[in-house]
């Protein structure tokens, strides 16, 4: 499975939204070592597709990457069809529970070699 900057950023939303309290200002352009510029792009792609919900764009309603000047992360979460749709890629099991899904999750991006994207879910569970 090659993943894009896209997927690799819903499954870092879906990783940390699995904690008990998420905090989704860790899920950053930084800590997932991805252009600046391409983080915005994929957050507002995955907003305008449906598959998160909550971010927040400065100034307000900015549809264009390049004109964003900030990202509100603190309300984002998956949206139901974004959890279904990570746990269908990656095969995970809806009734595991949130600490045995990223354990899952970040062994199976370590098989398929995102290491920085693993490292980030293991993060979550330790």
């Amino acid at each position: 499975m090659d993943l894009d900057i896209k997927h690799q950023v819903l499954f870092a939303i879906y990783s940390e939204y699995q904690n008990d309290i998420p905090d989704m200002q860790k899920v950053n352009f930084r800590n997932l070592e991805i252009d600046s510029l391409a983080f915005k792009v994929a957050l507002l792609k995955l907003q305008n597709e449906g598959l998160i919900d909550g971010l927040v764009t400065c100034p307000p309603g900015t549809r264009l990457a390049e004109k964003v000047k900030a990202l509100l992360m603190e309300g984002v979460m998956p949206t139901r069809e974004g959890i279904e749709y990570v746990e269908r890629k990656l095969e995970v099991a809806r009734d595991l529970s949130g600490r045995e899904k990223l354990k899952l999750v970040s062994e199976k991006l370590g098989k398929l070699g995102y290491e920085i994207l693993k490292e980030f879910v293991a993060a979550q569970f330790k």
